[in-house]
């Protein structure tokens, strides 16, 4: 074989070996990359919603592709840090939805009013565990060493399991029980459980704030009823006919009587007392009465950062 024909078979060889390279080049970018999206699943979407009910959500994407997302017991709306809830959502709004592929369709695992996709970016987010339960928010109506049951947005009701592990509280300022009395606001941190009863891993306060969508970090100290003011700011515990009860920030608990001369609102925020519920933070204003109470005068929503 001359010296030319063996430098062409050594060209060739050459060849076949750079594209066995880049084959097996692009074949491994290709594993890792399934591996990398098998692992943080398909990316979230912003889309917007054409249609919404309590157990599914349709929404139509940027060009024009329509999609439904089925909802279930285990679809997180809003972040750990900032819960929502399905009811402040309607067809029109934007929302960003992390999904995952199922059977039957796309799940809906997690969902945030508005376009967040820089919240999914930020490197400290971590996708919902395939073991996490919802974050919820609400009101308690019950606590025993063993259950917890709360009452979120729309009345609905959720049992949790208590154990010897779940947390009250926040690491720079732990709880008890006993910190969670019916009619406080909390929100409940959870993993799935047996029979469909999540296991509340984490408890601690919250408070509807009013001035914003942001969750007002709070102190939530052992209920103390003392003395009412003339004049008080804090979160409704308990509001009945014939009586409220607000704690204040410094976590002391005032209650008042209701009269039938009691304003609700004020001239920027007329009110009905059937506006106003467990968790709203509220000023007060009172005058004592005949029997030596102190009656409400005024009941208006206030904003917690004032």
């Amino acid at each position: 074989m001359s010296d030319a024909s063996q430098t062409r078979a050594g060209l060739r060889t050459l060849a076949l070996i750079a594209a066995c390279a880049t084959w097996v080049s692009s074949a491994h970018a290709a594993q890792k990359k399934a591996a990398s999206e098998a692992d943080s699943g398909p990316p979230p979407k912003v889309v917007t919603i054409t249609l919404i009910g309590h157990e599914f959500i349709q929404a139509r994407t940027p060009n024009g592709e329509a999609i439904q997302y089925a909802i279930t017991a285990n679809t997180q709306f809003g972040t750990v840090e900032y819960p929502e809830g399905l009811s402040k959502l309607r067809a029109g709004n934007t929302v960003t939805v992390v999904a995952e592929k199922t059977g039957d369709g796309w799940e809906a695992l997690q969902v945030l009013a508005g376009d967040q996709l820089v919240y999914f970016r930020n490197p400290k987010y971590k996708r919902p565990s395939a073991n996490a339960a919802p974050v919820r928010a609400g009101s308690v109506l019950s606590i025993t060493p063993d259950q917890l049951v709360l009452r979120i947005a729309g009345d609905k009701d959720f049992r949790y399991v208590v154990t010897q592990k779940t947390k009250f509280g926040e690491s720079k300022n732990r709880m008890t029980p006993a910190h969670f009395p019916p009619g406080s606001m909390a929100k409940v941190v959870a993993v799935k459980g047996k029979d469909g009863i999540p296991v509340a891993t984490q408890v601690v306060p919250f408070i509807q704030d009013v001035g914003g969508r942001r969750q007002a970090k709070v102190r939530q100290p052992v209920p103390e009823t003392v003395k009412p003011t003339p004049e008080c700011r804090g979160t409704i515990v308990v509001i009945e006919r014939g009586y409220v009860e607000i704690r204040a920030k410094s976590g002391q608990c005032f209650r008042y009587v209701i009269t039938s001369a009691t304003i609700f609102g004020d001239k920027k925020a007329v009110t009905d007392v059937t506006q106003l519920k467990a968790g709203n933070f509220v000023k007060v204003r009172a005058r004592v009465g005949d029997k030596g109470e102190f009656e409400a005068t005024e009941i208006a929503l206030a904003d917690y950062r004032k």
